[in-house]
Formats: C-alpha cells, structure tokens, sequence
C-alpha cells in the first residue's frame, strides 16, 4: 500500500493528490491558504504559500495529512485509493508548468496539476500523437492561466477519470469523451456546450458532479449512472435523467431548477437518496421526485460527509442562498419535495402560487425602501 517494507512500523499513506477537493482559499498580502478536503476519507488540511509580489518563497501543508494509517500489507487491491499511486505525477509548479507538460512520461497513468501558470493565457494541454494511450485519471484542479484543453477519444482513449476546476472565460475546452466514467467539475465560466456534448455521448457515466456551472440545461443518459450533484448552479432550470439505477441525486443550493424529469426509472435495486439543502425546486421537479418509485430524502448530516461538497463548505452559504432567492422572487424553505401536504400541494393539480409573498422578499423590500428614504434624506 505504502510502497515500503512489510516491517513492525505503521503503513502511512498521504492524501492522493489527484482526490483532493477545492474548498476555497485565503489571501493576504504576503501569502494565502488554500483549503482542501480529501476525495478519500474527508479529512480537511490547508496548502500555506508565502508569496510576495507574485514570487513564491516557500510552501507547506498543514492539518491531517494522513489518509491511511495501519498495519502493512503485502498486498493492496488495485481499486484501493489509499495508496501510493505507480505511474502517477503531480505538478506544482507554476512558472514553467508549459514545460512541466511537455516533460510528462509517455507512460503516465495519472496526471495531476495542482497550481495555475503565472502568466495569463500562456498554457495549452493538447495530447498528440502516442504520448497519453495510458492515462486513466486527469486532475487540472485550477485552469488558471491556462489557454487551451483539448482531450478527445483518439489522443487519451484510456482517460475514465476527469477533473476541470476554476476555468476561465479565456479558457477554450473540448471534450469528446465517450468513455468516461467520473465527472467532477467547478468553479467554471463562459459557455458550457461542451459538457452537455459530453454528457450526451457519454453512455457509461457513473458520477457526474458540478459546481457553480453556468448551464440552463443539463442530460444524462447511462445506465451505469449512480451519482449526480450540482451544487450553487444557479442558472439550471431543467434536469433530465435516463438513469434508471441512480441512488444519490443532490441539487443543493439551486435557485432556479424547475424540472427535474425521470426518463425510464427503476423500480428496482435501492433507494434514491435525494438531497435538496438550499434549493428551489420548481412544481414539476417536485412532483417528479414524488412519484419516483426509489425517492427517499436524504439525511443532511450523513450524505453531505460522503458528498464530494463537504458539508462544512455550506457554513456561509445560507445567507448568500436568501439574498439569490429573494432577488428571483422564490423561497425554498416554503415547499418540500417529498411532502406534498406541508406545501399545500397533490399530486393532480401541482402549482408554484404563492399564498403569499416569501418573507426574503420582503425582507429585501424593506431593505430598498430603507436605503432609498436614506438617500432621500440625504438629497434634501
């Protein structure tokens, strides 16, 4: 497991760099934090960089760095993430990360790139000829500075693993993956064509997660499909999903998902944990989950310390959450998916009436008419 002698010390392994989870970050004029929770075992730890005017000094890790501690093993299975990974790179370097690229084996199975270029729009991740027919999992955790990734089926046929984060508008991607299997998106601006391309195409999916994705619409169509979380994507009205074995669905924190349709459901296998912590769902998307045959609710506590959204990420998000929903004129907290009583709801005549105005609304209300009796006061 840990690559060293079967021996009476304890068997360590680090947290594998290519599962790690953004969690967000801290800056100050001479350094910044940048906060992780492990993909594995959920442990949290920070990245501490002193920097300054853009040079980068020194760098550490602080927290719990372990992920596994135990007795050693002769043999440790293949599927097994605690452990140290053969074939396996990790990029840190952020000057000459172009270079970095160009340098990477031929025989590289998992690539992970932890920090962005310095220079804006200067780095190109385009695979051709022979070089990447091995690479299984793909981890560019920032796209920062980055101009241009093109990954198709031809140059990285054995790519089943991949995650894109902090993608910027400068930033051109294309994606023709129909082999993959594990999605993991965040933190992404301008269009998002290519991912719906991708998911129409991608046949045996098996987790799909997003954050903060700008895209109206998003189709699932896999079998294998199990698990899908979009979290804060506030721009999403409408998902549909031809999975019939899925057993987590999670669509925390957005405010404007209408429709959520379920195309040829299984009445079969477990159940389907949905969680909905912060969201708006619209009249349809709350009477198709009612009439799922697998639908159950969620525990918050439990399915968020599995979800690859920490839980403690949702800490500052429910004041942002009220001022989104009160500036769309909606309040989540008024109807609950899987109660159609509590909301005043059936199942034959659904509606999104409100009786009466949610009280974000009319907390922002009082709040415009303040301000704008201050200003009066102050013009006179």
């Amino acid at each position: 497991r840990c690559g060293k002698a079967c021996d009476s010390s304890k068997c360590m392994v680090e947290h594998p760099a290519h599962l790690r989870r953004d969690r967000g970050a801290t800056f100050s004029f001479s350094s910044y934090e940048s906060l992780y929770a492990c993909g594995v075992c959920g442990a949290e730890f920070k990245e501490v960089v002193d920097a300054k005017n853009g040079v980068i000094s020194s760098s550490k890790f602080v927290g719990d760095l372990v992920c596994f501690c135990g007795v050693h093993a002769a043999q440790c299975l293949r599927s097994d993430p605690q452990r140290v990974h053969e074939n396996a790179v990790t990029l840190s370097r952020a000057h000459d990360l172009q270079e970095h690229l160009d340098n990477v084996p031929d025989d590289v199975e998992i690539l992970t790139v932890t920090w962005g270029a310095t220079r804006p729009v200067s780095v190109s991740f385009q695979p051709d000829g022979l070089r990447f027919l091995k690479l299984r999992v793909l981890s560019l955790q920032t796209l920062e500075g980055f101009r241009t990734v093109y990954l198709d089926q031809v140059t990285v046929p054995s790519l089943q693993d991949l995650t894109l984060q902090h993608k910027s508008r400068s930033c051109w991607v294309h994606l023709d993956l129909p082999q993959i299997r594990n999605l993991y998106l965040r933190s992404w601006e301008g269009e998002a064509d290519c991912v719906r391309s991708l998911l129409a195409e991608a046949v045996d999916l098996e987790t799909f997660a997003a954050r903060c994705l700008p895209a109206e619409d998003l189709r699932f169509c896999s079998d294998c499909l199990r698990e899908v979380t979009v979290n804060r994507c506030e721009a999403l009205r409408t998902l549909i999903l031809d999975a019939p074995y899925l057993t987590h669905l999670r669509v925390d924190h957005c405010f404007n998902l209408d429709n959520i349709e379920f195309l040829h459901p299984s009445s079969t296998g477990g159940p389907l944990k949905v969680s909905s912590r912060g969201a708006y769902l619209g009249g349809t998307a709350r009477r198709n989950l009612r009439a799922h045959p697998r639908s159950v609710r969620a525990d918050d506590d439990q399915d968020a310390a599995r979800s690859v959204f920490p839980l403690a990420s949702y800490a500052h998000e429910d004041h942002s959450g009220q001022a989104a929903r009160a500036l769309n004129g909606r309040s989540s907290g008024c109807k609950a998916w899987w109660d159609a009583e509590s909301d005043g709801e059936s199942d034959v005549g659904d509606s999104d009436d409100e009786d009466e105005e949610p009280e974000a609304v009319r907390d922002f209300r009082r709040m415009m008419a303040f301000v704008a009796r201050r200003a009066g006061d102050g013009g006179d």
